[in-house]
C-alpha cells in the first residue's frame, strides 16, 4: 500500500466538510463539455455477500453478467456498507451515517427522519427524470411517499415476495403476475425508453429483493446446482443469485439496445453481507471466499464488506481499485461525476461521504486516510438488544459492538469493554489482534471512535422511534405501530414485529410520540390480542385521560378526545394486576379516527 495522505479528520463532521470541498474541486459543468449530463443507473442487490460473485472468487455460483460488468467497471473491493438493508440504503440515499438519519435497524428502527433528502431529489432538482423500482426501503416511510421524496415515477414491491407480488404505485396497490426481479427490470426499461428524445438526463434505481430469503428461484436457475450435487438449500440460494444476475444482464442489454449505455454511469452494490440461514457450516464456507468473520447484521467484515462496481465507458477506466470506499460516498461521487450544480441542490444535512471521482478516474490516486463508524444491528453487542431507548445519550458505548473502519485497520469496541485492532491488509478475516504492534493506531482509533459515538448519541437524531403525525385521514398518518414505543416500563417486552406484550401488572406502560398537525376530535382504536386478559386499561394523551368506550379481546376503543396542534405523548397502561398464568395481551397498533 502506498503512503497515506496527511488528511486525518477526527470525525464524520470533518469528513462532511471535506467531502463538499473535495467534490466541488472536481465539478465541471457539462455544458462546457458540449454534452448532456450522463444518466445514472443504480442497481442494488439484497443480502449478497462479498463471496457471492464469480469475479470475487466463488468458483461455484454463476454470475456471468455481473462478472462482465465487473470487467468493464472500476471495481472497489475494499468497500463497506452497513450491516443491514435499511441502514445501508439510508446511507446510500443520503450520503450520511445511517444513525444520524434516524435509521438504526430494520422494521420499526428504519426510521428516516423527515428532514433527510434522498438521492433522487438531488437529481430531480438538477433537471433529471427520476424513477425508482423495487424494494421500498428508505424511499417510503409513514406519510412520506416516494413521489414526495424526489421520484417522478415509482413502483415498489410489497415485502419479499419473489413471484406474483403486490406493488405500490402512485395510483394504489396493484398485483402483477411474474417474477418480481423481471417486473423491476421491465418497469425500469420502460421508464428509460420513455426518456429517449426528451432532452433530459435520467436517474434510475433498480432495487432487487434477490437474493434475500426466502430462496425460491425459478426452477431452471436452481436445478443445475442440484444436478451438480449441491443440497436443495444451497442450490436455492445460488439459484436466487443467478436469477438476480440474469435480470441484471437483461437490464444492461436493454440499456445498450436503447442506445443509452455509453452515456450512463452504472453503479452496482449489495446492501449487506450474506445470510446463511438453513445452510451447513461447510455450505456457508463455499460462499465466504475470503473467510471473513461474521455475517449479515454484524459489524464484522462479512457483515459490511461488499464490492462496488462503477462503469462509465470512455470516462472511467476499468480495473481494480485498492482504495477504501464506503456507502456514504456513493451520493457525493455521483453528484461530482454528473456535475450537479450546487446552486440548484435542495437544502440538506451535511454529507458524511466523500467523492471517489479521483479514485475512479485515476487508479493510482492517493489513499485518503479516513475512518467510518459502524455498529452491529443484530447478534452480540447489537443495539437492537436495547429495543426502546428512552435516553440515547445515556446508552454507554460499552453496551454495544461498535467499530471504526479505515483503509487498512479496523478497531473494535466489543460489548463489555474489550477492544481489538485488526490489520485488514494482511488479515481480512479479523483473526489476529494487532493492538500490541500498533499502539499509536489503537490510541488514535479509540479516541476517534469514542468521540464519534458521543457525537451520534448526543445529536438527538439517533436511536429513537418515529413520531407519527395525526390529523386528517391520510395514508401513512394516524397509525402507530405497536413496536415503535419510545419507552416501555414494568414487565412489558418486545413481541418481535408484532408489537409489545405484557400489560398484566400495575406499572406496565408503553409510551408513543405523536405530532398533531390539525386539531380536532378523535376516537382512538387499539388493535392486538388478548386484551380481555387485562384489567383497568388506561390511555392518556399528554395529561388528558381518554375514556374507554368498548373492550374486546382484539380491540380497545377509547374516546372521544380533543387534540390540539403540537407534540404529545400517548401512554397506554394497566391499573390492576393479573394472574401470572394469564395469556399476555399484545398491542400491535394504535389508530386515530377523526370525528367529523
Amino acid at each position: 500500500m502506498k503512503p497515506m495522505t496527511a488528511i486525518k479528520p477526527s470525525s464524520l463532521l470533518h469528513l462532511s466538510l471535506f467531502a463538499w470541498a473535495f467534490l466541488s474541486s472536481f465539478v465541471v459543468p457539462y455544458t462546457s463539455l458540449g454534452a448532456q449530463r450522463p444518466n445514472v443507473l443504480l442497481i442494488v442487490s439484497d443480502d449478497q455477500g462479498y463471496g457471492d460473485f464469480g469475479f470475487t472468487g466463488n468458483k461455484v455460483v454463476q454470475t456471468p453478467h455481473l462478472d462482465r460488468l465487473a470487467a468493464e467497471s472500476a471495481v472497489l473491493r475494499n468497500f463497506v456498507v452497513a450491516p443491514a438493508c435499511s441502514p445501508t440504503r439510508a446511507s446510500l440515499l443520503t450520503g450520511r451515517q445511517h444513525l444520524l438519519t434516524g435509521t438504526w435497524g430494520v422494521g420499526a428502527r428504519a426510521n428516516m427522519l423527515r428532514d433527510e433528502v434522498r438521492m433522487p431529489r438531488f437529481f430531480q432538482a438538477a433537471g433529471y427524470a427520476t424513477g425508482f423500482f423495487g424494494k421500498r426501503d428508505s424511499i417510503q416511510w409513514l406519510e412520506q411517499k416516494p413521489w414526495d421524496l424526489g421520484c417522478d415515477e415509482f413502483i415498489g414491491v410489497w415485502g419479499y415476495v419473489h413471484r406474483d407480488a403486490k406493488f405500490f404505485t402512485r395510483s394504489g396497490v396493484v398485483e402483477k403476475k411474474g417474477w418480481t426481479c423481471d417486473i423491476d427490470v421491465d418497469n425500469a426499461l420502460d421508464f428509460i425508453r420513455r426518456q429517449s428524445g426528451t432532452g433530459k438526463p435520467w436517474w434510475c434505481a433498480v432495487a432487487f429483493i434477490l437474493p434475500h430469503l426466502p430462496w425460491e428461484p425459478a426452477e431452471h436457475f436452481s436445478k443445475p446446482y442440484r444436478d451438480a450435487g449441491l443440497s436443495p438449500a444451497l442450490a436455492a440460494c445460488y439459484g436466487s443469485i443467478t436469477q438476480m444476475d440474469d435480470a441484471t444482464g437483461r437490464l444492461l442489454r436493454g440499456l445498450k439496445e436503447l442506445g443509452q449505455a455509453d452515456n450512463t454511469i452504472v453503479v452496482f452494490l449489495s446492501d449487506n453481507g450474506p445470510s446463511y440461514k438453513g445452510l451447513t457450516e461447510a455450505e456457508a464456507a463455499t460462499r465466504n471466499v475470503l473467510a471473513l468473520k461474521g455475517g449479515k447484521a454484524t459489524a464484522w467484515e462479512n457483515g459490511i464488506r461488499v464490492p462496488l462496481l462503477v462503469r462509465w465507458p470512455g470516462r472511467i477506466p476499468s480495473g481494480e481499485r485498492r482504495q477504501f470506499g464506503s456507502v456514504e460516498d456513493v451520493l457525493p461521487t455521483l453528484a461530482d461525476l454528473t456535475a450537479l450544480p450546487k446552486d440548484k441542490l435542495p437544502p440538506h444535512q451535511p454529507w458524511h461521504g466523500i467523492s471517489l471521482r479521483n479514485v475512479l478516474e485515476n487508479p493510482d490516486a492517493a489513499e485518503v486516510d479516513r475512518t467510518v463508524f459502524r455498529v452491529a444491528i443484530a447478534g452480540e453487542g447489537a443495539v437492537r438488544g436495547q429495543p426502546f431507548i428512552k435516553d440515547p445519550a445515556k446508552l454507554p458505548m460499552t453496551a454495544q459492538h461498535v467499530t471504526l473502519r479505515g483503509p487498512r485497520f479496523k478497531f473494535h469496541q466489543l460489548a463489555g469493554g474489550a477492544a481489538a485492532l485488526y490489520d485488514l491488509q494482511t488479515d481480512p478475516g479479523e483473526t489476529k489482534d494487532v493492538s500490541a504492534e500498533h499502539p499509536d493506531i489503537v490510541k488514535r482509533y479509540a479516541a476517534e471512535l469514542a468521540a464519534e459515538y458521543q457525537r451520534i448519541v448526543s445529536s438527538g437524531r439517533a436511536l429513537r422511534m418515529p413520531v407519527v403525525k395525526v390529523g386528517p385521514k391520510t395514508d401513512g398518518m394516524n397509525q402507530i405501530d405497536g413496536s415503535t414505543a419510545q419507552s416501555i416500563t414494568g414487565s412489558l417486552r418486545v413481541a418481535g414485529a408484532a408489537g409489545v406484550r405484557g400489560f398484566l401488572a400495575s406499572g406496565d406502560a408503553a409510551e408513543y410520540a405523536i405530532e398533531v398537525i390539525e386539531p380536532g376530535r378523535f376516537d382512538v382504536s387499539l388493535s392486538g390480542k388478548n386484551f380481555d386478559q387485562g384489567k383497568g386499561w388506561e390511555l392518556t394523551i399528554g395529561d388528558a385521560p381518554v375514556p374507554l368506550k368498548a373492550a374486546a379481546a382484539e380491540q380497545l376503543l377509547f374516546g372521544p378526545i380533543a387534540l390540539q396542534t403540537g407534540p404529545a405523548v400517548v401512554r397506554l397502561s394497566i391499573r390492576d394486576s393479573g394472574a401470572k398464568n394469564q395469556t399476555q395481551p399484545i398491542l400491535t397498533r394504535i389508530s386515530f379516527r377523526p370525528i367529523r
